[in-house]
């Protein structure tokens, strides 16, 4: 079963998540106790999720406990169908061992396995099934009740210790379209309010989704601990290049976890596309242009899907198209800004931006809105612009593509930086107590990121944001700025912020006593 469930190419490629796997170990040992717990893993498509949940279930194979797995997705269809298939899901992971999974599906299949198997609680649970599905009026709520229950009465029938893994936990909500089933979260809390012996971990993609179905006006409220799955750090990345290329210099793998914002599909999909190409900078950039451009390219396919979906899902297509297109061009716009450049009132274009806040496309920070993904705002900038990269494109085309891209992800740099400092003010407010703002003198020559004062003390801080560390003269700049400014003779605390720092500029930081932050 396992070479099929997680196959050798998926394992090879698993790196970091080390905290997560602790996290995930926690509720296995806490179900072994009998004192099961829940956990919502949360995260955006392709950050991880479900290769994080098969290298856990891998790596527990062999213990005394059993595990279920299914993607909602997969199985989502009428009651009657998920039903069966929910059941059947949880039958052959806990009875299959390397009997063909789909051979449990299937109803007429599923019952000669029950009489294989001889469990009496499968028997029983399929003998209620066909009683239900044989009345005149189906009682669907029934039928999700008798699914959801089926492994407490595996658990308390065969003395069990049962994790049930439910990916893409969000798409339950489906079933709220039948009768019966309006309120199907309500439905649910009872078999998620820890029974014995059996703990749920979900994982929703749709981060926003995900929130509102765990928040507190949700049944679900509180039944769930939450875990949130984020891209990977500069490090992590290096880690999963090296898995494809050994001996690949950091400055590479900087250079894609910059393109890539460090999500591990994007990482993956322009690492097998450099294996085609010289690895050098040059060759990282035609592997990016071409999996984004390109409409055979894994990146270009998904950046299509993701962007088709999200506009199906959200209201008001035209408005929706037209914001993209914007932020897609300038980012960190205000909905003022937005407003004017499309010539729409304020209520229009404020609707179109929360319904793209809704199906995770943008955020929105400090009143001003982003894209979450870098990737797919650049993938939209050219697809809107009907730019397309042919399978062997001529030379000079690819070399104006590379200009532009570098020209490109300068702007996007600079952009990050100033999205790191409004999330910066808010964490730094919070941490010093004080009210931060940005600073630009009077004649206009001196400006600093963010200041505020505290008693009679002043707080100046530098953000540069960018993907090299700061060097020596960005400090000395900075401090020359400060002398030259009217603190130069006030009290004051003075900050620099930074992915990272040369060693000169952490020796200057030193001797002119400016506390620095790193990454």
């Amino acid at each position: 079963m396992w070479w099929r469930f997680y196959p050798e190419g998926l394992r090879r490629i698993f790196v970091d998540r080390y905290s997560e796997l602790e996290r995930l170990e926690s509720v296995k040992l806490q179900t072994m106790r009998e004192n099961p717990e829940n956990l919502a893993i949360i995260g955006l498509r392709k950050s991880g999720k479900t290769l994080l949940t098969k290298e856990f279930l891998y790596r527990n194979r062999k213990e005394d406990i059993d595990f279920t797995y299914m993607n909602l997705e997969e199985i989502m269809s009428s009651p009657e169908l998920f039903s069966i298939k929910f059941i059947g899901k949880i039958a052959f992971w806990v009875f299959g061992g390397d009997q063909n999974e789909k051979e449990f599906l299937n109803l007429d299949m599923l019952s000669q396995k029950a009489l294989e198997i001889k469990s009496n609680a499968l028997l029983d649970t399929l003998k209620s099934y066909r009683a239900i599905i044989d009345s005149r009026r189906i009682d669907y709520s029934s039928l999700i009740k008798l699914a959801f229950d089926f492994p407490n009465e595996l658990a308390r029938g065969g003395n069990r210790k049962i994790i049930v893994v439910l990916d893409e936990f969000q798409e339950v909500q489906y079933l709220s379209n039948y009768r019966g089933l309006e309120n199907i979260l309500g439905i649910l809390r009872p078999y998620f309010e820890i029974p014995a012996n059996v703990s749920y971990v979900i994982l929703g993609s749709a981060v926003s989704f995900m929130n509102e179905i765990l928040g507190e006006d949700s049944p679900l409220f509180m039944l769930f601990n939450e875990m949130n799955l984020r891209n990977f750090d500069r490090n992590a990345t290096h880690l999963l290049v090296r898995r494809f290329f050994p001996g690949i210099p950091r400055d590479l793998s900087d250079l894609i976890f910059f393109y890539t914002g460090g999500n591990p599909f994007y990482i993956k999909n322009i690492c097998e596309e450099l294996k085609n190409r010289k690895i050098s900078k040059t060759g990282v950039k035609e592997a990016f242009i071409f999996q984004t451009l390109s409409k055979s390219g894994n990146i270009y396919k998904y950046c299509n899907y993701l962007y088709k979906i999200s506009l199906e899902k959200a209201k008001g297509y035209g408005n929706l198209k037209a914001v993209l297109q914007i932020l897609a061009e300038e980012q960190g716009l205000t909905l003022t800004e937005i407003s004017k450049r499309m010539r729409k009132p304020l209520p229009a274009i404020k609707d179109a931006l929360e319904s793209l806040i809704r199906v995770d496309i943008i955020l929105e920070r400090d009143k001003r809105y982003f894209f979450i993904d870098p990737v797919l705002r650049y993938w939209i900038a050219y697809f809107e612009l009907g730019i397309e990269v042919d399978e062997l494109p001529r030379e000079r085309d690819l070399i104006s593509l590379l200009k532009e891209l570098d020209e490109k992800f300068q702007r996007v740099s600079s952009e990050l930086g100033k999205a790191k400092e409004y999330e910066f003010k808010a964490k730094l407010e919070e941490k010093f107590g004080i009210k931060l703002e940005n600073y630009l003198s009077e004649d206009d020559t001196i400006e600093f990121d963010l200041i505020g004062r505290k008693s009679k003390l002043w707080y100046i801080f530098e953000v540069k944001w960018r993907n090299r560390p700061a060097t020596y003269k960005d400090l000395k700049k900075f401090l020359g700025n400060v002398k030259s400014s009217e603190f130069s003779k006030k009290p004051k605390k003075l900050f620099f912020i930074s992915k990272s720092f040369t060693e000169k500029a952490l020796k200057f930081a030193r001797e002119n006593d400016i506390s620095i932050l790193e990454e």
